[in-house]
């Protein structure tokens, strides 16, 4: 859901200021999961230097490997597309608005 306050006197190009346009928050469940579904797919990483101690041979350490690639990359897409565009607008808005100094 997203809202749109407007001052009178204004037009559409006019109204695009940051401080014109307030977005919702996604929806609670949808927005939870896919986050942490994002954050998930950056846990896999430290397990990279792992597969180098593991008894296989070279080319199936080389599969292990690009296996957790695919596996993080899938559960961070999983996760963006659960969080959505809504999602951003509102985790952008939240973690890097500046507040006016009085």
């Amino acid at each position: 859901m997203q809202v749109i306050r407007r001052r009178c006197g204004e037009n559409e190009k006019t109204s695009r200021s940051p401080d014109a346009v307030t977005v919702a928050p996604p929806g609670r469940v949808a927005f939870w999961v896919g986050t942490s579904l994002i954050l998930l797919s950056f846990g896999i990483y430290p397990a990279y230097p792992l597969v180098h101690l593991l008894p296989i041979s070279l080319w199936q350490k080389g599969g292990v490997g690009l296996a957790l690639a695919a596996i993080s990359w899938g559960i961070f897409l999983a996760g963006s597309a659960l969080v959505g565009k809504k999602g951003v607008a509102y985790l952008k808005r939240r973690l890097f608005s500046q507040r006016a100094s009085a």
